[in-house]
């Protein structure tokens, strides 16, 4: 069957069809439709459509040779020792040269810096500050994860005070302050046996409270207070926000990435020596006071959320308290 080539000359070439050791010498034109392989006598000749060619090399204007190879054929390969051929090949299959294989790699590029375009007008346009924005953009899921690797890391594995009066209040008393809040996802407060006094939110919605808090406190508002307080912190995304601030873009873009387990670790020790700044201070107080979270904390008309410390075995529990005991 004849070809319809595109190229005068025939060409001396080498190849190999990458099932047997030996290379054979053969002959190529190029057609409309690819390289044309002319196979010894007794073989059938060859085509190798143009858009399923690859090259060892970009084909450059000043090519002396070409090292082809074909998608469909794995392990064969064609050499041909002549600049003529490269040239033509060139022409023919503009994706095998030098200025296609350079605008394929500034393509990354270009991509990468979209999305710094897009991200620092969506920065520009929004209120919020760059380590805030990208502590917007982090998953639920490495927020939970973080918050998780937070409090092991806090409370030293301490174990949390769990009574089923206690828990019920806690519920309650944060359900209720959850209603002056502009979110829907559930807190998660934690009461841990230890001593010190103390109270923090962490990444994911968490937080977590003090046997010795609540033994200091002098009733239930107080701790209502404090836990509005660090709920504020949670809602405005203060712990997240202060992690990108301190870990840098590089790691916080890893994060937004769904990092690794050994990340979110070492984030979860740093995250215990971080501390707020006085404006994150005051923007928990004005979120917890504007939304009506303090106001809504406790009613002076009811007594299911009692505080009380427990003196014979000197636990702290939320305890339901009820009037017709």
């Amino acid at each position: 069957m004849p070809y319809d080539t595109t190229h005068s000359g025939v060409f001396d070439a080498r190849f190999s069809d990458g099932k047997t050791a030996a290379a054979k010498d053969v002959r190529v034109t190029l057609s409309a439709r690819g390289i044309i392989i002319h196979l010894p006598t007794g073989g059938s000749d060859l085509i190798w459509p143009y858009g399923a060619l690859k090259t060892a090399e970009p084909l450059s204007p000043h090519a002396i040779d070409a090292l082809v190879s074909y998608t469909y054929q794995p392990g064969a390969s064609l050499f041909v020792p002549h600049g003529g051929f490269a040239r033509a090949l060139a022409q023919a299959a503009p994706h095998l040269t030098t200025r296609a294989a350079r605008r394929r790699a500034a393509v990354p590029w270009l991509w990468a810096a979209a999305a710094v375009v897009a991200i620092t007008t969506v920065i520009s346009l929004s209120s919020l500050t760059p380590a805030r924005t990208l502590a917007s953009m982090m998953p639920d899921a490495v927020r939970r994860s973080l918050g998780e690797h937070t409090v092991r890391s806090i409370t030293n594995d301490r174990p949390a005070c769990v009574t089923p009066d206690g828990s019920r209040a806690v519920a309650a008393m944060t359900e209720r302050l959850a209603q002056g809040l502009p979110k829907t996802t559930p807190f998660e407060v934690v009461v841990v046996d230890w001593d010190l006094v103390n109270a923090f939110a962490t990444p994911g919605d968490r937080v977590v409270l003090t046997k010795g808090l609540i033994a200091k406190a002098e009733s239930a508002e107080e701790v209502a207070g404090v836990l509005a307080h660090e709920m504020g912190h949670a809602t405005l995304l203060h712990p997240e926000t202060s992690l990108v601030r301190v870990i840098g873009m590089s790691a916080a873009v890893e994060l937004l990435l769904g990092g690794g387990s050994g990340t979110l670790a070492n984030i979860g020790v740093l995250l215990t020596q971080l501390s707020y700044t006085r404006q994150a201070e005051e923007e928990a107080d004005e979120e917890a006071t504007e939304t009506g979270a303090v106001e809504a904390e406790v009613d002076d008309d009811s007594e299911d959320d009692d505080i009380a410390l427990d003196d014979d075995d000197d636990d702290v529990t939320l305890d339901e308290d009820d009037e017709d005991d």
